[in-house]
């Protein structure tokens, strides 16, 4: 059964239920459904408390009765950009040893007139061009015409710098300088370098 005491304590419960709902509501500080839902709650309270062995629930001894202390509805939360932060560090990378590879690159010896690189019966010029000179010789050409003379391959030197092949040039044989009539006189071909007859 219920006692005096509960009864008591039941409605002294709804007195201050209603006095903090009153409260709430005269500060604006509680919501028109937060009302209602007190209301019910201390209207079920009371039924609850007049019906015989139904134990009273009781409040927690230190609750926060509506209206006071508690986050107004739709105010909760942490403002933006005001809440703890947390940075996790960026993972750290370790770049990769550089192997430096030194190409070089090899430069072949000059072919020397040594390693016979002409063809047999050609002449042989060693240090023409950083490299030799083949040149062809008189028993590789035509034969000369009649009145010329073969003037042989000669490789470079202080009169002919320049490597020359065998050539045929014309004599004086051959050359008309207009006879003694004409006072000139033929000056014979040389072959150093390689120059024919001429008249002077």
């Amino acid at each position: 059964m219920t006692t005096d005491k509960e009864h008591s304590q039941a409605h002294s419960t709804n007195e201050h239920s209603f006095d903090e709902l009153a409260k709430g509501l005269a500060r604006e500080n509680l919501s028109r459904r937060d009302a209602l839902k007190w209301v019910g709650a201390a209207v079920v309270g009371g039924l609850l408390s007049a019906i015989p062995g139904v134990a009273l629930a009781k409040p927690p001894p230190h609750g926060t009765p509506p209206g006071q202390g508690a986050t107004p509805p739709g105010q909760g939360g942490t403002p933006p950009g005001q809440g703890t932060t947390t940075t996790t560090p960026a993972p750290t990378t370790t770049p990769a040893p550089t192997t430096t590879t030194t190409s070089s690159t090899t430069t072949a010896p000059p072919v020397t007139c040594a390693q016979n690189p002409c063809t047999a019966g050609e002449v042989c010029c060693d240090g023409v061009a950083g490299g030799v000179a083949c040149l062809r010789t008189c028993a590789q050409i035509a034969p000369c015409r009649t009145g010329e003379r073969c003037c042989e391959a000669s490789c470079p030197s202080p009169g002919s710098p320049s490597p020359e092949h065998a050539t045929c040039v014309p004599t004086c044989a051959i050359t008309d300088c207009g006879g003694p009539s004409s006072g000139l006189v033929c000056v014979e071909a040389i072959c150093a370098p390689p120059r024919g007859a001429t008249c002077a």
